[in-house]
């Protein structure tokens, strides 16, 4: 579902589709140093936190 867009930026909800990118991001040491670290190792546990 598409949230906002523009000529240059579409900003939409997450689904399931993104538990790869979520389990990636959730790992950047950046993220879990400024942010937190949310204990997602795995796919499975990326498609639990975006539900």
């Amino acid at each position: 579902m598409i949230v906002c867009e523009s000529d240059l930026l579409i900003i939409r909800q997450l689904t399931l589709a993104d538990a790869e990118f979520m389990l990636r991001l959730l790992n950047e040491k950046s993220f879990t140093r400024n942010i937190s670290d949310k204990k997602v190792r795995n796919i499975t546990q990326a498609e639990k936190h975006l539900q």
